[in-house]
């Protein structure tokens, strides 16, 4: 992704809006609703689909780079921008929350912005969450007392208690 992510504003704009443009090919779809949602590199490309203003209805950005497009002019966003963000994201530093929330003041955008604490980058992959939820049940909850156990020892049987 790196190689495209240099390229943003040339290759990887091509290739998005060939995305797009292919979209509106199909049958059914309403030209009018269509959106972008993206986790990762995945949520860069769903923000910079709706910084190169092509009609979008909404992009969602789940632990996504935030970072504007250097030679992209900062002119109005029309689409309704929502950004899901891990605060404890170490790929993510605060100068680029807050460069981003500064982006989309200037750039008069519809957006909100939800940072969870504590939550780390890829903080919605499943398996991810569910260890570290098993993992608190673990430290809070005696695997004999524990209404969970069961269920626990079904999903996780690695966390299964020796002997």
């Amino acid at each position: 992704m790196r190689p495209l992510i240099s390229e943003r504003s040339s290759l990887l704009k091509r290739r998005l809006l060939a995305a797009v443009s292919a979209l509106q090919t199909v049958e059914g779809v309403n030209q009018d609703k269509i959106g972008a949602i993206g986790f990762c590199f995945g949520g860069l490309c769903a923000l910079d689909l709706a910084r190169h203003r092509i009609g979008l209805k909404a992009a969602v950005s789940f632990h996504g780079t935030l970072t504007a497009i250097p030679e992209l002019e900062l002119d109005h966003i029309d689409t309704s921008i929502q950004v899901h963000h891990g605060d404890a994201d170490p790929h993510i530093k605060a100068e680029s929350v807050a460069e981003f929330m500064q982006e989309m003041r200037t750039r008069k955008a519809d957006w909100s912005f939800i940072s969870y604490g504590n939550a780390q980058h890829g903080f919605t992959e499943p398996r991810r969450i569910w260890k570290r939820s098993a993992a608190t049940l673990t430290e809070k909850c005696c695997f004999n007392q524990c209404p969970l156990t069961e269920i626990h020892k079904m999903c996780c049987p690695e966390t299964r208690p020796k002997g």
